[in-house]
């Protein structure tokens, strides 16, 4: 394996070049910049940057890893081997938002050949022979699974933010890494501490590694007591850059907002809090993008925050910014919480949202200030933290299967394992340890351990036993096939045998931890009647089912702080193609005894966020979830029945007495909104009734779902 270094001594200039400093074999020397034209047919820019210019010098095939700062061109290396191959290219990134950002971002260079496959979340489009495919981590791993076609011998595979491996999910990469073993794979990286670890157990041809970055980075470090916290933040806030403040708890950022709304023009809408700011037209402008902001506030909050002349200057943010879409500020500041070895956010979160300090164009150099937050009577500074900032490089590498399986959550652990020796038989039944010990991670796991886990297994009916060794179950299939962790397909079919098919009982299938309500409605829903009722009914609460029940009962309809649906809840509308498909590979198994259609009730009420028999009425075009519960609350008021699936629209509504409708609405719709606003709603509301459609998924719907069924991916 080479290994090479770029030296932040490097220089670069758009339109001059410069100069690439580099370490190899121990001797440092300097080299030429790369003409892009001499690479790139077709280019905006002059010169290829001096860690793009190394890579193309020194790259001759086969696996390479390429570590360096955020935003220094490692998406143009991705080009580079595109550029030089013929066959199949599968660009796998972790988040679906940065998929769309770099398949449009491909498009520019390959403008036919480039197509979009989130097989998990239903974003299918046309063209499984297309050469370049772009795709999440998790999509990519159960098209694997099921052995789709697009999966299969690319020529080459890149993986960007590899880096993710550290991270909870990275499961999925390392098993990716290990299925591909022996394909052409170009990892791409953000500053990763031991690197040298993975590139060897990767076998890779080469490692290249960076100290430069684009523009240069001043870091500054020091401390702040828990009192003073906002005191320092309106400091920064009242200074002229754009800056991103990366907080270490969602909580800490709202109240940021809420503390400084009467001075500030505050851009987020949906607010856990009641706003008293009427809208100001002038003023510094603040937003707070987290996993709680609707997705429709969060491109509207990103949107204007690259604007140079907008009015949002200060963008609070906790640590998920650091891993999505590319949104750069002059300034990043970033508050942290601990002590010692411990610190959150990480210290490799850290470096990734320090990464967002400066652009080329934007400012001449970037600032990084990271802060420490102390107890009010606490002695201790900083000196910590600049410690472990200062010997991160020397970090040892741990993947997050290595993490859990060294960790002390024994269940969690025995959990993995369970999974990984599941999908070890699924892909070779005659020797699935052989398999299970191609992973990083656990070499060091005992054949004593791993019959114990065998034996648990085939208890639980996953697997099962012939002469010539294990072999999958029907049970063993569906939780491979469909990404479904053993202890998750447990709980399913235990709430499915006591409830039957019902939101409670599919529960155990979403990935979303329901905790967003928490700060946005604080004990206002644990007081509520509905919710009493909810947990009184017997609803689980350890895992938030009961606030899952909240919501699609239409509890947050009474919240007039909430205009939006808050992050998780939003994206819960885009899981029901996941559950449909899910439940159906469960009816295939005979897992579950129901008809198609109590399958699609189900699918229907997540989508609409509407529980059965009401959830048909979401299906209206425009109606979303307030005007869908306002609908729903009225018909039920009036003794009218649910609608059914597939019925027309004008039919349905023929037998409703409308003066009576339009006088329900207007009193339920009154606690939301006040009277001219509450006028033109219903007029809104009454007008959708007139439709000419039928109540039934659209003919965009009901294309994804042939898609999933017959798994053109």
């Amino acid at each position: 394996m080479k290994q090479i270094s770029v030296l932040k001594e490097s220089s670069f200039d758009p339109v001059l070049g410069g100069k690439a400093v580099v370490l190899v074999d121990g001797k440092v020397f300097s080299m030429d910049l790369v003409k892009a034209k001499d690479v790139f047919s077709s280019c905006n820019f002059v010169w290829l940057n001096p860690i793009q210019s190394v890579f193309v010098k020194y790259y001759c095939g086969g696996s390479a890893v390429v570590t360096s700062p955020t935003s220094s061109g490692k998406t143009e290396i991705a080009l580079f081997v595109i550029g030089r191959r013929k066959g199949r290219v599968l660009y796998v990134v972790p988040t679906r938002a940065l998929a769309r950002e770099k398949a449009r971002y491909l498009r520019r260079f390959f403008p036919k050949e480039v197509r979009l496959k989130l097989f998990l979340h239903g974003d299918e489009e046309d063209g499984s022979n297309a050469r370049i495919i772009v795709t999440t981590v998790d999509s990519l791993v159960v098209g694997i699974r099921n052995k789709v076609r697009w999966c299969i011998d690319p020529e080459v595979l890149v993986l960007d933010e590899i880096h993710q491996i550290v991270k909870e999910g990275g499961f999925y990469i390392e098993e990716i890494l290990v299925r591909y073993k022996g394909f052409e794979i170009i990892g791409l990286s953000a500053t990763l501490p031991g690197a040298e670890r993975l590139a060897m157990w990767m076998s890779v041809e080469m490692l290249l590694q960076s100290d430069w970055r684009p523009v240069p980075l001043e870091r500054k470090t020091g401390f702040v007591k828990k009192n003073e916290v906002f005191s320092f933040i309106e400091k920064v806030m009242s200074e002229d850059k754009k800056t991103i403040i990366f907080v270490p708890r969602k909580r800490l950022g709202w109240e940021a907002l809420e503390r400084f709304q009467k001075d500030s023009v505050v851009v987020n809408r949906t607010l856990p809090f009641d706003s008293d700011q009427i809208q100001m037209q002038f003023g510094i402008g603040i937003a707070f993008h987290c996993a709680d902001v609707p997705y429709e506030e969060l491109e509207e909050i990103e949107k204007r925050f690259l604007k140079k002349d907008d009015d949002i200057r200060c963008l609070l943010a906790t640590h998920t910014l650091a891993y999505g879409v590319n949104l750069p500020a002059q300034r990043v500041v970033v508050l942290v919480n601990g002590k010692g070895d411990e610190f959150f956010p990480s210290i490799l979160d850290i470096l990734q949202m320090e990464g967002r300090a400066g652009r080329l164009g934007m400012c001449e150099k970037g600032e990084s200030v990271i802060v420490k937050i102390t107890g009010n009577k606490e002695i201790s500074g900083d000196e910590d933290l600049k410690e472990r900032l200062s010997n991160v490089l020397d970090m040892e590498f741990r993947s997050s299967i290595e993490m859990i399986i060294m960790g002390r959550d024994l269940e969690k652990r025995r959990n993995l394992l369970e999974y990984l020796l599941l999908i070890s038989v699924n892909e070779d039944k005659d020797y699935p340890i052989e398999f299970f010990r191609r992973f990083l991670s656990t070499k060091d796991v005992s054949y004593k351990e791993i019959g114990f886990i065998f034996q648990s297994l085939q208890d639980k009916s996953f697997i099962a036993m012939t002469q010539g060794g294990f072999y999958l179950t029907k049970k063993g299939l569906f939780s491979v096939l469909t990404n479904t962790p053993p202890d998750v397909v447990q709980e399913f079919l235990r709430r499915y045998k006591k409830h039957g098919l019902n939101v409670v009982s599919v529960r155990p299938l979403l990935r979303q931890k329901f905790q967003t309500l928490d700060v946005f409605l604080e004990d206002k829903v644990e007081d509520s009647l509905l919710m009493q009722e909810i947990i009184n009914e017997g609803t689980p609460v350890w895992d938030n089912t009961h606030v899952l029940m909240f919501v699609m009962k239409g509890g947050i309809f009474g919240f007039k702080n909430i205009e939006h649906l808050p992050g998780e809840l939003g994206y819960l509308k885009g899981e029901w193609l996941l559950v449909l498909r899910t439940l159906s590979q469960a009816k295939r198994y005979g897992l579950i005894d129901v008809d198609d259609m109590e399958i699609l009730s189900i699918a229907c009420a997540l989508k609409t966020l509407i529980l059965p028999p009401w959830g048909w009425l979401g299906l209206l075009p425009s109606i979303g979830y307030i005007r869908g519960h306002a609908l729903r609350m009225a018909l039920e008021e009036i003794g009218y029945r649910p609608p059914l699936y597939g019925e027309e629209v004008k039919r349905y509504f023929s037998g409703v007495n409308i003066d009576k409708l339009r006088n329900t609405l207007e009193f339920f719709l009154s606690k939301r909104l006040p009277g001219e606003l509450l006028q033109r709603e219903v007029v809104k509301i009454l007008s959708l009734l007139e439709s000419e459609d039928k109540f039934e998924l659209s003919q965009n719907d009901m294309m994804r779902i042939r898609l999933f069924a017959c798994h053109c991916l």
